[in-house]
């Protein structure tokens, strides 16, 4: 009968370990499942915070672009219009590049790495904002002082390029870059309105 008790036992605690197994590999799926919808849901309110920043942008710089009679200014106007839009051209290519990499594999941040600090795709970034702010303090209606616009220049140092893309991983350099994006249309905006 001891025989019978302890083989019921072994019997019960293997089926214990078995559910109890089960039960955390759902609970880790479900878990995985919530954090990947968090994501997709981040990066699709970022999207909708672009594309609406970016039609503001244009409609912005159609209507300013109409009130200007001097071509000097226009033409720095246009240069400025296309070097925003040059820039978050570049900004959408590289977070298209980030979306495509695993966020959570630790061995991708070795692969950020490598695309924005050792082939300079951070530097180009770094360059291109700083491009940007020089041209909008060429024409803006207010001072630049407080503006997002300037606010972007301000964080994209040589310093901040290596702590931005040094050690993070896809998704976070995704939705740095995402950010910086919105802000740059939204000060490039703000920069062609009165206050």
């Amino acid at each position: 009968m001891k025989q019978l008790y302890s083989f019921l036992y072994l019997k019960i605690a293997a089926l214990f370990i078995l559910f109890f197994q089960m039960s955390c590999s759902n609970f880790s799926e479900t878990v995985k499942g919530f954090v990947d919808e968090g994501v997709q849901s981040a990066r699709t309110e970022l999207a909708k915070k672009g594309e609406a920043a970016h039609d503001e942008f244009q409609k912005t710089y159609h209507s300013y672009s109409k009130t200007l009679a001097d071509s000097i200014q226009k033409s720095k106007l246009n240069e400025f219009y296309y070097s925003i839009k040059g820039t978050t051209s570049l900004l959408d290519s590289l977070i298209g590049s980030m979306d495509k990499l695993d966020y959570q594999n630790p061995e991708n941040v070795a692969v950020v790495k490598d695309i924005f600090i050792t082939k300079g795709w951070g530097d180009s970034v770094f360059i291109s904002v700083h491009k940007c702010n020089g041209l909008a303090k060429q024409f803006a209606r207010n001072d630049m002082k407080d503006s997002k616009l300037n606010k972007v220049f301000k964080n994209y140092t040589k310093e901040n390029n290596q702590q931005m893309f040094a050690l993070n991983s896809p998704l976070g350099v995704s939705l740095l870059l995402s950010n910086t994006k919105i802000e740059m249309l939204e000060g490039a905006t703000e920069c062609m309105n009165y206050e």
